[in-house]
C-alpha cells in the first residue's frame, strides 16, 4: 500500500522538479535577454556618440588636413567593430544597404568623348553612363564651355553639336524642347562649317539631324542639300570607307520623297566608289535595281 502511494508522490515530485527547472530556465533566459537588450541599447547610444564626435572633430577648423584625410575611413572602422561585437554577443546585425554604384568621373567621360577614334556606339554608351549617373547636363556644359573658350576650333564646335543631339537622345526630350536643342546643334555645326567647310563630321551630322526633323517642318530639302554637298566634296578626294554612308542616307531621302530613280542612281554611284559595300548593294537589290 505504501509503495502504491509512493508512486504518485514520486511522480508529482518529479513533475514539480521539471516545472521548477523550466521556470528557472525561463527566468534565466528572460534575464539574459534583458541583459543583451540593455547592451544593445548602450551600444547604439555609443555608436551615435562616436559618430557625432567624429563629425564634430572633422568639422573643426583646428583639425589639420592630414588628420582629416586620415579620418575618412573612421566610419567604416567603427561599423566593422560594432558588427564584430554584435556577432560575438549574439545580437542582431543590422542589414547593410547595398552600396550605390560609383559614379563615373566627369573628367574621364569628357576625355573619352574627345577621342577622335571613338565610334558612334562608344560615344552613345558614354553619354548613357552620364545620364544614368545624373551627369548629363554637367557633361554637356563641359563641351559648351570648351566651345566658348575656343570659338575658332571647328572640332570643338562639332563636339558641341554632337553633345546637343546626345542631350536630346539621353535626356529623352520630345516636342518643343527637343526642337530647341536640335536648333542649338544645327547652329554649332554651322559654326564648325564656317571655320572649315570641308569638316566631314560636322556636315554629315548636320544632314542626319535635319533628316530626323518631323516632315511637316520641311527640313528634308535642307538635309538633301547637305548630303549632295558632302558627296561633291567626297568625290573630289580619295574615297574613305565611312563616305559610303552619305550615299546610303541620300538615297533613303530620295526614296522617302518619292524619287526612287534618283535613289537607285545615288546608291549605284556609291557602289562605283565603294565596290562591294553590302549596305548599298542591299538597297539596290531591294528596290529593283
Amino acid at each position: 500500500m505504501v509503495g502504491v502511494l509512493l508512486v504518485p508522490v514520486c511522480a508529482w515530485t518529479l513533475w514539480n522538479n521539471v516545472q521548477q527547472t523550466r521556470q528557472n530556465h525561463q527566468d534565466s533566459a528572460q534575464a539574459e535577454s534583458a541583459r543583451l537588450a540593455a547592451i544593445e541599447e548602450r551600444l547604439t547610444t555609443l555608436e551615435q556618440t562616436v559618430k557625432q564626435t567624429v563629425q564634430e572633430r572633422l568639422a573643426s577648423p583646428t583639425v589639420a588636413g592630414e588628420l582629416r584625410e586620415a579620418a575618412t575611413d573612421w566610419d567604416a572602422r567603427i561599423a566593422t567593430a560594432l558588427e564584430e561585437f554584435r556577432r560575438a554577443h549574439g545580437l542582431d546585425v543590422p542589414a547593410q544597404p547595398a552600396a550605390a554604384p560609383a559614379k563615373p568621373e566627369l573628367s574621364t567621360l569628357y576625355a573619352q568623348l574627345l577621342d577622335p577614334t571613338l565610334d558612334w556606339q562608344g560615344r552613345s554608351s558614354l553619354w548613357a553612363q552620364a545620364a544614368e549617373a545624373g551627369q548629363l547636363e554637367a557633361l554637356y556644359e563641359l563641351f559648351a564651355q570648351a566651345a566658348r573658350d575656343n570659338p575658332n576650333d571647328p572640332q570643338l564646335q562639332t563636339r558641341l553639336g554632337l553633345a546637343c543631339l546626345e542631350r536630346i537622345t539621353h535626356g529623352k526630350l520630345t516636342g518643343p524642347e527637343a526642337g530647341i536643342w536640335g536648333t542649338k546643334a544645327d547652329r554649332a555645326f554651322d559654326a564648325a562649317l564656317a571655320l572649315d567647310e570641308r569638316n566631314w563630321e560636322a556636315r554629315f551630322t548636320k544632314a542626319i539631324s535635319l533628316s530626323n526633323w518631323p516632315a511637316f517642318l520641311g527640313k528634308q530639302g535642307a538635309a538633301i542639300q547637305q548630303f549632295q554637298t558632302l558627296i561633291a566634296q567626297q568625290e573630289a578626294g580619295a574615297p574613305e570607307a565611312h563616305h559610303a554612308q552619305t550615299y546610303y542616307f541620300l538615297g533613303n531621302m530620295y526614296l522617302q520623297t518619292g524619287r526612287k530613280d534618283e535613289a537607285l542612281a545615288i546608291w549605284r554611284q556609291g557602289l562605283a566608289r565603294h565596290p562591294g559595300n553590302e549596305v548599298l548593294q542591299a538597297q539596290v537589290a531591294q528596290n529593283g535595281g
